[in-house]
């Protein structure tokens, strides 16, 4: 279990990409400009309001649920506006693939109900004909959040 700095850190090394005139960084997911030291982590899929619970929040500080935002760009609450959310989704998608999904299966049986609804925003919020899976990752199946 990482704490939130050394997750901030592992994910800060992981997702660093190069940037022409820039150097390498990680960028932020909601503006898309380098994050050049600092930056925050925001949980996406699962917030720490939607659990209530301090003493599970270890299960929903973990890759597959942070992005890296700049300060200025971190939502105030919640997930944030829906294109926030969206775009979110997409970076968590890119970088994580279906480790994602992995991660909200192995908690479901904690959270049954937050992880059915945030199951369903996930996936609507990817298209996966834009992102699709990479090589050995689990595919996404749509036909899970039949309305």
């Amino acid at each position: 279990m990482l704490s939130r700095n050394e997750l901030r850190g592992e994910l800060t090394r992981k997702r660093r990409v190069y940037i022409p005139g820039h150097g390498t960084f990680p960028v932020c997911c909601i503006c898309g400009m380098p994050i050049k030291g600092g930056g925050e982590i925001h949980e996406s899929i699962i917030t720490r309001g939607m659990i209530r619970n301090a003493d599970k929040v270890h299960l929903i500080l973990v890759p597959e649920n942070s992005n890296l935002v700049h300060s200025d760009c971190h939502p105030e609450s919640g997930r944030g506006s829906e294109q926030d959310f969206k775009k979110c989704c997409v970076d968590l998608y890119l970088h994580e693939g279906g480790k994602v999904l992995d991660w909200l299966d192995g908690i479901e049986e904690v959270f049954p109900t937050v992880v059915a609804q945030a199951r369903r925003d996930y996936l609507r919020k990817i298209d996966i004909s834009k992102f699709p899976p990479k090589e050995n990752e689990r595919s996404i199946k749509f036909e899970v959040i039949n309305q």
